[in-house]
């Protein structure tokens, strides 16, 4: 079932120019959740599988993490990177494990990826999008 849906997305994306990776990197910085929305998708993991898919087949592995690590900072952190107290710690951990999970999918080492964000980026830190200079620094484009 999973399956047939990706394909489904991707045809429909395909026909609008389009693909899931060029959806996650652009538009408004909004979560997974309110993206899948937006393009009329009823279960949020098709396009987080078609993104991985992607990623995976034509190399576009830094790509897809910029864009799923500028939505997730985005809509999860609004106070910005490494802005917790109280309550903000969890949605820190949370946005930390679905990045973490993101990151280990599309073979990056995630320990290393956060370092190198917190090495550069301030407290307070939004990604303006996902060709953020500091996510781009983290993640560079494949080789």
């Amino acid at each position: 079932m999973m399956d047939e849906e990706v394909t489904r997305l991707e045809s429909v994306l395909s026909a609008a120019g389009t693909s899931p990776i060029d959806e996650l990197g652009r538009g408004p910085p909004e979560g997974i959740v309110g993206l899948a929305t937006r393009l009329g998708i009823a279960m949020p993991v098709v396009l987080e599988e078609a993104a991985f898919r992607q990623a995976e087949t034509t190399g576009r592995r830094a790509e897809c993490a910029r864009a799923f690590l500028w939505r997730e900072i985005v809509s999860g952190l609004p106070k910005g990177w490494r802005m917790h107290d109280g309550e903000g710690r969890w949605k820190e951990a949370r946005v930390l494990a679905i990045v973490t999970f993101d990151l280990q999918r599309l073979g990056f080492d995630w320990t290393e990826t956060l370092d190198a964000i917190d090495a550069v980026a301030p407290a307070g830190w939004l990604p303006e999008n996902s060709n953020d200079a500091v996510l781009r620094s983290a993640i560079p484009d494949d080789d």
